[in-house]
């Protein structure tokens, strides 16, 4: 079963912050464990309200969060960033990745965003793949990740 996905609201501060520490455990996902656990969930909670400049979206199953993803604002304000795409162990390989994207590239076509760009740890191929069939190219390196690429999704523009 696919999760439901939607934005992450204050109230989410603790199923946030449990998997954020699971996420934590991959050096890669850019944080650790220790830092983690110290995070007071009032402050995940303030960052948890969606705006203009990004928002958290959570993959649901039933009531447990089992994946997330963060979309961040440009400077230009035409462009942004995927970021902090994690699907917990026991619920990948069932959709749940392709849902957060697809719910996150909705969310910016729908408010104007032309690019999105991500940077992908250069020996993930299950998430680069996913990553390409939803459109998205290698562009670059990974944004001063040795080990990462960087990717583009260009978005379709209203005339």
């Amino acid at each position: 079963m696919i999760p439901e996905v939607r934005y992450l609201c204050p109230s989410d501060a603790d199923e946030y912050k449990r998997i954020r520490i699971e996420a934590a455990r991959d050096p890669w996902f850019g944080t650790s464990v220790s830092l983690e656990s110290k995070t007071p969930t009032s402050l995940l909670a303030r960052a948890l309200v969606a705006s203009a400049e990004g928002f958290i979206a959570g993959a649901f199953d039933g009531d447990e969060l089992v994946g997330i993803v963060g979309f961040g604002l440009g400077p230009s304000g035409r462009s942004g960033t995927l970021f902090g795409l994690y699907v917990s162990a026991s619920h990948r390989r069932r959709g749940g990745g392709l849902a957060l994207v697809r719910f996150l590239l909705e969310a910016a076509g729908a408010s104007g965003i032309q690019a999105i760009e991500l940077a992908v740890k250069r020996d993930n191929e299950g998430a680069i793949s996913l990553y390409e069939r939803l459109g998205f190219r290698v562009s670059s390196g990974g944004a001063g990740h040795d080990d990462a690429v960087g990717m583009t999704l260009r978005l379709p523009t209203s005339p």
